[in-house]
């Protein structure tokens, strides 16, 4: 399994985006089985839609949210068993500038027992333990 960030997803929906064509790889490889499919967490989606509406619109915002609520290539993790877990993670995060729905997200990881994350995000780079795709 591996995780998404929503750089990876934005970049998938927005075909302007300049990693658009490194999104879609990564998408297909999910397509074709290679991560036992994705997670995300709600926080993800959160974020995910509200960029997506800012650049693309409210159409294009909500065909993404029912997209990645509706996939099933994508879990999708409640904020509510992990907050807990996020805020330690954040709190322990002064070696990096993860926000914390990146340590949400490190959380979510952490609990499914996920090592890989798709993220455009170098600050991913700096966390000892996952690999980071691309």
């Amino acid at each position: 399994m591996i995780f998404l960030d929503s750089s990876v997803i934005i970049a998938y929906r927005n075909e302007d985006d300049v990693r658009h064509a490194d999104a879609l790889r990564i998408f297909s490889e999910i397509g074709k089985g290679r991560f036992a499919g994705g997670l995300v967490t709600d926080n993800i989606v959160l974020e995910t839609v509200t960029v997506v509406k800012r650049l693309m619109g409210h159409a294009a915002a909500v065909e993404t949210g029912e997209a990645l609520l509706g996939s099933g290539d994508i879990s999708v993790m409640r904020s509510t068993q992990l907050f807990s877990h996020a805020w330690r993670e954040f709190r322990g995060r002064s070696d990096t500038n993860l926000n914390f729905v990146d340590a949400s997200s490190l959380a979510a990881m952490k609990l499914r027992g996920v090592t890989r994350i798709a993220t455009f995000d170098r600050e991913f780079r700096k966390v000892k333990g996952i690999e980071v795709v691309p």
